[in-house]
């Protein structure tokens, strides 16, 4: 795993929780990336013809009583090897006030199984 964030951490259980384990000279580093981040931006990076790739849209109108933030978890999976991406997926979830425990729990289970 590349740290021990709260995020990192929730990543680790499920992978665990499937069978995956650690170790010194595995073949593939996982890592992971956590923001909170206002609900109407979008994330987008440059695709492979260098058009643009949304990551993350922003989210749909919904009437709230409360400020909502958009909860964003990626986990990409880097060969050692070589270096490349082997595999990436993310997950977004909108709410009002969360725990963040429970709340990566959820996003670890969803972005980990988009990338099967």
């Amino acid at each position: 795993m590349s740290d021990d964030s709260m995020a990192s951490q929730a990543v680790r259980q499920v992978l665990s929780s499937i069978g995956f384990t650690e170790a010194e000279n595995a073949d593939l580093l996982v890592e992971v990336g956590f923001s909170v981040r206002p609900k109407e931006l979008k994330i987008a990076a440059t695709g492979e013809g260098g058009e643009p790739k949304i990551l993350s849209p922003s989210a749909g109108k919904m009437p709230r009583l409360c400020r909502e933030r958009a909860f964003v978890l990626n986990v990409a999976f880097v060969s050692m090897s070589s270096g490349e991406v082997s595999s990436r997926s993310g997950a977004t979830m909108i709410r009002c006030e969360a725990d963040h425990e429970v709340v990566l729990d959820q996003l670890a289970q969803t972005a980990l199984a988009a990338s099967d």
